[in-house]
């Protein structure tokens, strides 16, 4: 199910309303799409986004971004 394509996503009802996730990976960088995914109800929500402003989860500062992104996560 496509979230965040659109603003007004952001003031509506979560469309997973009354289901619970242990761990939400946003791998967007738009911060739109992160911020319609972190209304979803979870335990812990990691995000890059905005230096990973939205994310419950902050990496050290010294960790290499090069490679795949399967190979950072």
């Amino acid at each position: 199910m496509p979230l965040g394509r659109d603003w007004r996503e952001l003031f509506a009802a979560s469309p997973l309303k009354g289901k619970s996730y242990d761990l939400i990976i946003d791998t967007q960088r738009d911060v739109v799409p992160t911020l319609a995914l972190k209304k979803i109800a979870h335990d812990m929500f990691v995000s890059r986004t905005a230096g990973f402003l939205f994310s419950d989860f902050r990496p050290l500062k010294n960790m290499s971004w090069k490679g795949h992104l399967s190979e950072r996560l």
